[in-house]
C-alpha cells in the first residue's frame, strides 16, 4: 500500500520539484550506461518482466533526450579513457539480449529522436532463427513444470550442484541454477522438459519470445545511429563455464555480428553481469575495447579504462520511480 502511494503521489511530486537535478548536481559523477531490454505494445509480467511499454519508452527517451546529453557507447567510453570530464551529464543507451522488438518499437522511436544506442546481442539466433533464450523458455513453460518430477531426474550434476538442483522448486530457483550451469546441461534440462510435451506458447506473444534477424542489424546499423555488441552466442555465465567454452563464447558471437555489419566489433556485455579476471582477458584479447558489466566484481574495475557498470532500468515500477533511481545512482553509485 505504501509502495503503491508513493508511486503514485510521491515520486511525481518529487520529479515536478526537480529532485532528480538536484541528486545529479550533487553528485560529481557526470556519465551513466543505461540497460534496458525490450519494448513491447503491452506488457505481460506473467509472460516476462523484460519488456517496457512502447509508451513508456517514448516517456523515457523524452526524459533523457532533454536531460541529459546522448553519447554513443563508443564515444563515452573513448572520452573516459582519456580521463576527459564531461561538460553536461551523459548517458548511454544500451539493450540486453537482442529482441526484435528493438527493432520494431524501439528504433523507431530512437530514429525520430536522433538518440544513438547499443544492442548487445545473443547471437544464437542467428544461426537458429527461431531460437528462444534459455530464460524466456522457463517463463513460457514455468505454470507446466512439474518441479517434483524434474528434480528426481538424474541429469549427472557434480555434487556441489547436485545439491542446489535438488531444492529447486519453482521457476526462479529453476532459473538461478541454470546461470551455473554449462550450455550442454541448460540444453539437457530443456530437452527434459519439451519430452513432457511442455513448449512455450509463442501465439500471439511472438513480440517477447522473437529476436533480431540478420536484415533488421543490417538496417540498424546502416543507420549510423545502432551499435550492435555481442552478448555472447548462448547466453552462459562466462565465470561458471570453461575458458575453452568462454573463449568460443566470446569470439564466435563477434565474428558472426561482424560478417553481417562488415565493422568491427568492439564491444561486449557480460551475460548476468558475471565474469572474472580471466573473462576480461579473454575479450580484450578476442578484440573488445568496451567491457560492459552491470555492477563490479572486482573492486579494481572502478579505476579500470575498459569495463563501466551500467544502470538497469526497472521494468515493474513507475517512469517517476526510475527517474529518481537514476538521480540516486548518479549520487551515490561509483
Amino acid at each position: 500500500m505504501l509502495k503503491s502511494f508513493y508511486r503514485a503521489a510521491v515520486f511525481p511530486a518529487a520529479i515536478r520539484l526537480g529532485l532528480d537535478k538536484v541528486l545529479r548536481r550533487l553528485s560529481e559523477r557526470k556519465r551513466i550506461i543505461l540497460m534496458y531490454h525490450g519494448v513491447v505494445p503491452k506488457p505481460d509480467l506473467k509472460l516476462s518482466v523484460n519488456h517496457l511499454s512502447v509508451n513508456d519508452f517514448e516517456q523515457h527517451m523524452a526524459y533523457l533526450n532533454r536531460s541529459f546529453k546522448i553519447r554513443k557507447l563508443c564515444d563515452l567510453f573513448e572520452d573516459y579513457r582519456n580521463d576527459v570530464v564531461p561538460k553536461d551529464y551523459e548517458v548511454a543507451i544500451t539493450f540486453d539480449d537482442g529482441y526484435a522488438n528493438n527493432y520494431h518499437y524501439a528504433f523507431p522511436v530512437l530514429k525520430q529522436l536522433k538518440m544513438p544506442a547499443t544492442i548487445f546481442m545473443v547471437t544464437k539466433a542467428l544461426d537458429n532463427p527461431n531460437h528462444i533464450l534459455w530464460y524466456d523458455f522457463i517463463d513460457g513453460v514455468k505454470p507446466q513444470i512439474d518441479y517434483k518430477s524434474l528434480t528426481a531426474v538424474n541429469f549427472g550434476f557434480p555434487p556441489s550442484k547436485e545439491g542446489v538442483f535438488k531444492k529447486i522448486r519453482d521457476a526462479e530457483s529453476l532459473k538461478a541454477f541454470m546461470k551455473l550451469i554449462s550450455v550442454i546441461e541448460k540444453n539437457r534440462i530443456i530437452q527434459w522438459i519439451t519430452e513432457q510435451g511442455i513448449q512455450p506458447d509463442t501465439t500471439g506473444h511472438k513480440e517477447f519470445f522473437e529476436l533480431l534477424s540478420a536484415e533488421q542489424i543490417k538496417e540498424m546499423t546502416d543507420s549510423g545511429l545502432i551499435e550492435i555488441g555481442s552478448h555472447t552466442h548462448n547466453h552462459p555465465n562466462l565465470s561458471e563455464i570453461s575458458v575453452s567454452e568462454a573463449e568460443q563464447e566470446i569470439s564466435y558471437s563477434k565474428a558472426l555480428i561482424e560478417r553481417i555489419t562488415g565493422d568491427a566489433v568492439e564491444s561486449i556485455a557480460f551475460p548476468d553481469g558475471s565474469y572474472n579476471e580471466e573473462i576480461k582477458n579473454l575479450c580484450i584479447n578476442a578484440g573488445y575495447r568496451n567491457l560492459l558489466a552491470v555492477d563490479y566484481k572486482l573492486k579494481s574495475d572502478i579505476y579500470k579504462k575498459n569495463i563501466l557498470s551500467r544502470f538497469c532500468i526497472s521494468n515493474t515500477t513507475t517512469n517517476e520511480s526510475n527517474f529518481l533511481r537514476l538521480g540516486v545512482r548518479f549520487l551515490f553509485e561509483p
